[in-house]
């Protein structure tokens, strides 16, 4: 009897994965949906196959690609498509998410990828957390680079589609490690684009003893000017907020190349040791801590009289050798 309950439970488990899973025609009837709501991208991309993700956000890539409407409308469809995309990839294989995000730069036009690289340096990207340490920074943003180089290669403007990525890691970074920027600038397919990425390019794009200007890429693109950023964050969607994947990207993979524990040693800033939150607090933020079930200020105990406030814990804990005077801030 407990085999067959188990064999009914494999075959009702298998049975519910497979009325999950979708097919690319089936996505591709509702690009315009797609199009229209760019929020509903997360949850197609998570049922269709692996194989078919990449191929699904092209399409809908060329159909934004085809549609009428302004430069930043257009920029703000792309950024929001790319963003929902990204999302869906949340939990799957390290794989699987690099090359979502190398179709990205792959299908995105050129003009749009100046916000979509500063926009995907602050949230999927960014280091603001402070856990991820320098050498898994590095090796994250080259290891995604080879992907995208691996897409954008033979295709149009792939240095400059490349350059773009390398800029994301760039601001993502913070400016740690010291050696990133050269190494990414060294990782460009050619000669030509490093010279220019070290020279021009990037100082240009960075603002660096100059006003921010992504002109020297777009002009070996042969693309319009950049959108306005402003019109482009009047125009945003929910959809292009979202948490990091710095951390599926640099935990070690786990059965079937899914992302093992999201707290290695390699998720750490130096000295947290995999600790599941920054213990670095500012301003406003600091709360006292503590593991102390006598101390006043123990979480456990609301401040005020009663049972379980905080007045009696502090005479108590005062009475037994705690700190003299009380609490104050309990009071």
């Amino acid at each position: 009897m407990k085999r067959i309950a188990l064999v009914a439970a494999v075959t009702a488990a298998l049975a519910l994965v497979q009325a999950k899973a979708l097919s690319l025609a089936d996505a591709s009837a509702n690009i315009g949906d797609a199009v229209e709501n760019p929020a509903s991208v997360t949850e197609t991309v998570k049922q269709l196959d692996s194989g078919d993700k990449t191929a699904y956000l092209a399409k809908v890539n060329a159909a934004i690609d085809k549609m009428p409407g302004t430069a930043e409308e257009k920029a703000s469809k792309y950024l929001a498509v790319a963003s929902a995309a990204m999302k869906g990839m949340k939990g799957a294989s390290k794989e699987e998410t690099l090359a979502m995000l190398a179709e990205v730069y792959a299908t995105v036009p050129p003009e749009a990828l100046t916000v979509v690289n500063e926009n995907f340096a602050q949230t999927f990207f960014s280091r603001a957390d402070g856990k991820t340490s320098d050498e898994a920074m590095k090796q994250i943003s080259l290891d995604a680079m080879k992907a995208i180089q691996a897409r954008t290669a033979g295709g149009d403007n792939a240095a400059v589609r490349d350059g773009f990525a390398a800029l994301m890691f760039i601001r993502a970074s913070g400016g740690s490690p010291a050696d990133l920027r050269q190494s990414l600038v060294d990782a460009l397919p050619t000669q030509e684009a490093r010279e220019a990425a070290a020279a021009e390019w990037f100082p240009a794009a960075l603002g660096e003893g100059r006003e921010k200007s992504y002109e020297p890429m777009l002009a070996v693109a042969n693309s319009d000017v950049a959108p306005a950023f402003d019109d482009i964050i009047a125009l945003s969607y929910d959809s292009i907020f979202a948490e990091s994947l710095l951390a599926d990207l640099a935990s070690p993979a786990g059965e079937g190349g899914v992302p093992g524990g999201v707290f290695s040693a390699m998720y750490a800033d130096a000295g947290l040791g995999g600790t599941p939150y920054s213990t670095v607090e500012k301003g406003l933020y600091n709360v006292p801590r503590t593991v102390n079930p006598a101390a006043p200020w123990n979480s456990d105990y609301r401040r005020g009289g009663g049972k379980k406030g905080s007045e009696p814990v502090r005479q108590e804990y005062d009475e037994n050798g705690g700190e003299g005077g009380g609490y104050a801030a309990q009071r």
